[in-house]
């Protein structure tokens, strides 16, 4: 999680868990691994409880990079 608002409060995920339904093991999951899979409820429990928009939340890091122009990711033409 990357909001501002979550990095200035001091909320517990225990805190977070009763305010929002969301379990607690699924907080610390999305909180200490890179790429886990959030499901669009759980993200829009967040920004709620938060009060911040999903790009204040979320970050996009690809994997590979789009060859540019080809639109897909081995750079070969459709």
């Amino acid at each position: 999680m990357n909001c501002d608002t979550a990095r200035k409060s001091y909320n517990t995920l225990i805190e977070v868990a009763e305010a929002t339904g969301i379990h607690r093991m699924t907080l610390s999951k999305i909180a200490d691994r890179r790429g886990y899979n959030a499901t669009v409820d759980v993200l829009d429990r967040l920004c709620t409880y938060f009060g911040c928009r999903i790009e204040q939340l979320v970050d996009h890091t690809p994997d590979q990079q789009v060859t540019e122009g080809t639109g897909r990711i081995d750079g070969k033409k459709p």
